[in-house]
């Protein structure tokens, strides 16, 4: 016989696994958190580069000139990721996903409290990076 850790998945009344984890559940949200973290490292990266300049840098003209570059180049690939149309897809398939995730888990025999509490964290970082999305992509009047 071959076991299954209990950790990866509960299994509801209809005998149907869970998985443990939105992450596990979700192909698309792991996709787009890794996305997240990516457009994250490189205005992280801008931010360490903002503070040398201010702190550290000589004050010459070649110097902030090669430094302003540097920050704009990060800046426009920073705001073409964020604005790539997969995380908009990846958004709505991950909002999608949480429904029926959260569906299962509440016909499941382990609806605890922490199971609540993935979802609401899964919720509420899918409602303000849409938020931010539409925001990012929205072209003015």
């Amino acid at each position: 016989t071959t076991a299954t850790p209990a950790a990866t998945t509960t299994t509801t009344a209809a005998a149907t696994p869970v998985a443990a984890t939105f992450e596990d559940h979700s192909p698309s949200y792991k996709v787009l958190l890794e996305k997240l973290r990516t457009i994250t490292h490189l205005e992280r990266a801008s931010a360490v580069l903002n503070y040398d300049r201010q702190i550290f840098m000589p004050q010459t003209d070649a110097s902030a000139a090669q430094r302003g570059k540097q920050l704009a180049v990060l800046a426009t690939i920073s705001h073409e990721k964020s604005i790539d149309p997969e995380i908009g897809q990846l958004l709505e398939k991950s909002a999608q996903d949480l429904e029926e995730w959260s569906s299962l888990l509440k016909g499941s025999n382990d609806y605890s409290i922490e199971r609540q509490a993935a979802i609401h964290s899964a919720s509420r970082l899918l409602e303000l990076e849409t938020k931010s999305y539409k925001k990012a992509t929205c072209i003015p009047s």
